[in-house]
């Protein structure tokens, strides 16, 4: 119940990441609009990195975790990737062994290792845990020596293993105001767009996504290029807004219709 969008620009040469601050978790059940992003800055000699989620509010705590202890080892954004789709690993096998195994006196470890996954009532909860799913999606953009990338974790049906890679369509979209955000982007996105041009094209998605359950009205959006990660200021985030009201709100139909028109 969120949205976080992943655009490239420049000939991928920049990445911009935006989000909502709604914090959205059912099974706590909690919903508030934060006053910090909800995505983590990294930034090392090697690249920059933005981490950002949809799903659990309290998951992405544990990949941050992951990613900060080794971000001085990471050479490049898809390690930075494998590095996360690890620690997603773990967390799933975790929540499996928590909710499936642990009841019945069984680890994960001693599941697989014994055999036991491959005989009887075994086989029906390897069968669970190759269907369950977290939830989660994880949004990855970073610059690197080779430029701008944006991917993704999950493990939703509709990913064949958990990573993909976005670097080649250009955008990204995670939470419940996605369908909405791909709808802007799809009709408005093209590789060159310069940054201010990626910006405006971001905003006025996250304004159409906020249409959706679950999504807040205030934004943090961020630039990713080889000086590193860094959000814009309020200054510019304003006159996005106002940019944005006098295209795209202040008329609600052409001025000139009745002249146009002639019925």
């Amino acid at each position: 119940m969120t949205i976080c969008i992943s655009l490239l620009c420049e000939d991928q040469e920049v990445a911009l990441v935006g989000a909502d601050r709604m914090v959205t978790d059912r099974s706590l059940p909690i919903e508030f609009e934060s006053s910090d992003p909800k995505y983590s800055q990294y930034r090392s000699d090697q690249l920059g990195l933005v981490v950002s989620a949809a799903g659990p509010a309290l998951a992405p705590a544990t990949i941050n975790h992951a990613v900060e202890q080794c971000i001085n080892e990471i050479g490049n954004v898809r390690e930075g990737v494998e590095l996360v789709k690890d620690a997603y690993i773990s967390m799933k096998q975790k929540k499996f062994e928590e909710e499936i195994l642990e009841q019945r006196g069984i680890d994960f470890d001693e599941f697989y290792s014994s055999g036991m996954y491959n005989s009887g009532r075994g086989e029906q909860w390897d069968k669970m845990y190759s269907e369950f799913e977290l939830g989660l999606d994880v949004m990855i953009s970073g610059f690197d020596e080779n430029g701008a990338h944006s991917y993704r974790v999950s493990d939703g049906s509709g990913f064949n293993g958990l990573v993909e890679s976005f670097s080649n369509i250009g955008f990204d979209a995670v939470g419940s105001g996605s369908n909405l955000a791909r709808d802007t982007l799809t009709s408005r996105y093209s590789g060159d767009l310069s940054v201010e041009e990626g910006l405006y094209v971001l905003y006025a998605a996250l304004k159409n996504s906020s249409q959706a359950p679950g999504v807040g009205n205030g934004f943090d959006l961020t630039v990713i290029d080889e000086g590193g990660p860094r959000e814009i200021t309020e200054t510019t985030l304003t006159t996005l807004q106002t940019l944005f009201y006098e295209t795209e709100e202040a008329n609600a139909y052409p001025e000139s219709i009745n002249d146009e028109i002639n019925i």
